[in-house]
């Protein structure tokens, strides 16, 4: 209750060169170490300052040991603290980093237990330091003194190593707002949020029902299960031993169950929908295993009965016994690793879930006034807490609600037709707000334009929601279904795709041009998303959409992952991810594609591979035999790398609200572009822990969704604000350039199985591999370009090079000639270390016959003219 809160309060405000953590460990070691020399040699310290050994009491050892065990104890306090927070410093906040250093902590400590029980488990440990044995100190104390001098070794050992390899996280400054220590904490106390007080308090109840097992669990053997008794005769003496060795038997194997489950709680809380009901799910094993133990003691008592006296428990008792300790491992691992990885996750959370904001930001900063994130954190349907059981229920369920959309038929310049499906807010409010349900010219009701997910349509029950509480806010809603989508057909050779931004453009153009005094928003989704953040960055600054909103974006197209099972890595679409789980996702995506495309099968078979569609088995084989020849991309690869709008969020110029659930199974976490959306000022970022693909289900019935609340609270508030984006007619130029991932062909897979492209050439440069590339590499101009002269007129507009970029690009040659050679190097270098050691050898090895013959030749002619020489000859 004391030292932990000091330590906690003190660690945090300092200011030791040496860090803030790393001196506290190791004053607690240091006492540790003290504490149990104090221990082990209370019997000495004792019989030296006077203690008679004839004597049963011997109350100077008694009070050496008290002492001991009292220092021992806030040592204990002083270390793990730190450490635990050591830890949260080095996870930099990151939920799933939190979660699996804390499960190793309990994996360690679970080590340190079964090695402990281990050394206790021999009667002749002593002799390994014979001079621990001496009169005051018998053969069991000579035993505990050799296990605490093996561990103060082992203990400086383990914790010096990491003192002195491992660097903190440095801190700009520290906290330090003057107030006095018990000020802080009677503050900290009053500002703890709801899930903090729910954490102590189930924490509380769950240390209530560890204490007395913890207490009694051997003595509960010997007494109940043997009946022996430690003050009864000599059998029921000897009864009891037996009972209590087999007891320390049952708690090393409590520590082994220990071990292997800290080890599995991370992937377990991953498989269960998260820490929280993990927690939850194993307090009920631990409330069985407590249960269990009494008709275990009735059994052995009845066993007794009908027995005679002395007589052992049954071999079928004695196994149950054991089990059932091994059982309360699997809590334990829970109780010392998921408490203090949910108080990391509290005290570093703010609104839902992380929230990555550019501080200098205006407009961020008066949302995150403006909105009570804590009113709009995500807290998931209890009975749909995984998010494969979210994902699912939306798609075969969703609870949508009832309304009917007005259809507008908008045909494009290329001959492609696209349904508009609107939905007023009068529509929902009752009555008519409109002369015959027409929107008027000059009209200021915010206009929500939205761009649906891969193959969903305006009857999607996730656009349904979105459609319907966004109109009962007050805006009028429009569903801007893809080609061939929505019961329109395909009537041009044009298909969408992820990187196909020219639908939105035009409807965009086509709605401000209707409705030029309404402010435009915007919505995608999935795939719609991706075509959101990479269409705003396209246009930059001049454009006239006030905010924007991108739920469940895939980030990064070009990825990879390795199979939970069989370790392959797989070069593939932002789809396929690391689980075994995930092919079934791939599959059923993949199924509905070939859906898609069996509705357009004379344009797909004519224009496309359609042996292949029929055959592809995921995402990536219909994109190689449809997607890529049909939008004139040469490989995949370059589709991928091409639609990943990943490496456009840093060009995106208006307020962008992006969501994507940490737990999303199908556009995973490992792609979100963190650092990038943390240098633009304009994106809020906020990552909560759960909610599945698209899901965030929320209460008892799941009746709402909760990124549908948070996109009309976020675009209510910047609706209100003066920071809402208005057009600029004469942006500043600004050089466009392609993704630093385009400019190669090359690709590297780095230790977590993250594809990223081997060449990252500074922005200002856009240099291409050689002229051919040079010449594709014009902004907006290459694959995406191509497609839309031949589909689109000349009155659309694109986004291309300007002269004064060709300009520039044209006098780096001798910088780009260097430049080539050094990228080289560094793709060689990144694939594999080692192989830039074998090329430096390589290069040694050849060129030193020319290099020694070269510095033989010079090293004689200039010792020819040195005036030793001269001497030499005469």
């Amino acid at each position: 209750i004391l030292v932990q809160p000091t330590v906690g309060y003190t660690s945090d405000r300092s200011k030791s060169k040496f860090g803030r953590r790393k001196p506290f460990i190791t004053i607690g070691t240091t006492l540790i170490c003290l504490a149990v020399l104090l221990i082990g040699f209370a019997a000495d310290i004792g019989h030296g300052f006077g203690d008679d050994l004839s004597k049963k009491t011997k109350p100077r050892a008694v009070a050496i040991f008290v002492v001991g065990f009292w220092i021992l104890d806030i040592a204990n306090n002083m270390v793990q603290d730190p450490s635990r927070a050591f830890l949260a410093d080095l996870s930099k906040h990151n939920h799933g980093r939190m979660r699996l250093a804390n499960g190793f902590f309990s994996f360690f400590m679970a080590v340190g237990n079964i090695l402990g029980y281990a050394a206790g488990s021999s009667p002749t440990l002593y002799k390994i330091l014979p001079f621990t044995l001496t009169n005051a100190c018998d053969t069991y104390c000579a035993n505990l003194k050799t296990c605490f001098l093996i561990d103060i070794v082992f203990l400086l050992l383990v914790v010096a190593i990491p003192l002195f390899i491992v660097a903190e996280p440095k801190v700009e400054t520290a906290h330090n707002d003057g107030a006095p220590f018990f000020a802080q904490v009677n503050t900290s106390f009053k500002n703890l949020g709801k899930p903090m007080w729910l954490l102590f308090i189930v924490t509380a109840f769950n240390w209530i029902a560890w204490f007395p097992f913890i207490m009694f669990n051997t003595d509960w053997v010997g007494l109940e299960i043997y009946g022996g008794s430690p003050k009864g005769s000599p059998e029921e003496v000897k009864l009891y031993d037996m009972g209590v060795r087999s007891g320390a038997l049952g708690l090393m194997l409590t520590a082994v169950t220990l071990g292997l489950m800290s080890i599995a709680i991370d992937p377990l809380s991953k498989l269960l929908g998260g820490a929280r009901i993990t927690w939850g799910l194993v307090n009920f094993v631990l409330a069985a295993a407590l249960i269990c133990t009494l008709p275990l003691t009735k059994l052995a008592e009845k066993a007794r009965e009908h027995a005679p006296f002395g007589t052992l428990p049954s071999s079928g008792i004695k196994s149950a016994t054991l089990a059932l300790f091994a059982a309360t491992g699997i809590p334990q691992a829970a109780t010392y690793s998921i408490p203090f990885a949910l108080a990391s996750m509290f005290s570093s959370d703010s609104g839902a879930g992380h929230a990555l904001m550019h501080e200098s930001a205006i407009i961020v900063y008066f949302i995150k006034n403006s909105i009570d994130f804590h009113e709009y954190r995500y807290l998931a349907t209890p009975w749909l807490a995984s998010p494969h059981i979210q994902t699912t229920f939306l798609n075969f369920f969703g609870r949508p609600p009832a309304f009917s959309y007005r259809r507008q038929i908008f045909h494009t310049s290329d001959g492609g037709t696209l349904a508009l499906d609107w939905l007023l807010s009068s529509d929902v409010a009752g009555g008519s707000a409109y002369v015959e349900n027409k929107i008027p010219k000059h009209d200021t009701t915010p206009i929500v334009v939205v761009i649906p997910g891969l193959t969903s349509d305006s009857d999607s029950a996730y656009l349904k929601h979105l459609a319907y509480d966004t109109a009962k806010s007050g805006r009028n809603v429009v569903v801007c279904n893809h080609r061939g989508l929505g019961g329109v057909s395909v009537t041009s050779d044009c298909f969408y795709n992820a990187a196909w931004t020219e639908d939105i453009r035009v409807i965009v153009k086509h709605l401000h041009c209707e409705y030029p005094d309404a402010p435009l928003f915007i919505v995608g989704t999935s795939i719609g998303a991706n075509v959101l953040v990479k269409y705003l960055a396209e246009e930059g600054d001049d454009i006239p959409v006030a905010g924007a909103v991108a739920i469940c974006s895939p980030w990064d197209l070009l990825a990879s992952s390795k199979s939970f099972i069989y370790n392959i890595i797989w070069i593939g679409s932002r789809f396929i991810c690391r689980r075994l789980v995930q092919k079934f996702y791939d599959r059923a995506l993949a199924i509905g594609l070939q859906g898609y495309a069996q509705l357009h099968e004379p344009r797909y078979s004519r224009l496309a591979n359609w042996d292949g569609i029929i055959k592809s088995r995921s995402i990536r084989d219909f994109d190689n035999h449809a997607t890529r020849i049909v939008g004139k991309y040469e490989t995949v690869d370059s589709y991928y790398r091409h639609s990943s709008s990943s490496s456009y969020v840093v060009k995106v110029a208006i307020p962008l609200l992006c969501i994507s659930a940490l737990d999303d199974p199908v556009c995973t976490s490992e792609a979100i572009p963190w650092d990038e959306c943390r240098v633009n000022r304009n994106i809020v970022l906020a990552t909560p822990q759960h909610g599945g693909h698209l899901a965030f289900f929320e209460g008892l019935t799941a009746s709402s969704v909760w990124w549908v609340r948070a996109t009309n609270e976020f675009l209510g508030v910047l609706h209100s604000s003066p920071y809402m984006h208005k057009q600029n007619k004469n942006p500043a130029l600004v050089p466009t350039f392609e993704p630093s991932i385009d400019q190669g062909p090359f690709v590297n897979i780095s230790e977590d199985g993250m594809v990223a492209a081997a060449s990252n050439l500074p922005l200002k440069a856009d240099v291409a591999e050689d002229s051919s590339e040079l010449d594709k590499y014009t902004g907006d101009t290459s694959e995406q370009a191509e497609q839309v002269k031949d589909c689109v007129s000349d009155d659309v507009p694109l986004v291309s090079q300007t002269p004064e970029q060709v300009s520039n690009t044209s006098d780096d040659t001798a910088w780009r000639a260097t430049s080539l050679i050094k990228r080289r190097l560094d793709q060689l270098s990144r694939n594999s270390r080692k192989s830039m050691w074998l090329l430096a050898y390589v290069a040694i090895v050849t060129s030193w016959p020319l290099v020694g013959s070269a510095l033989s030749f010079f090293s004689k002619r200039k010792l020819k003219k040195s005036p030793l020489s001269t001497l030499q000859k005469q």
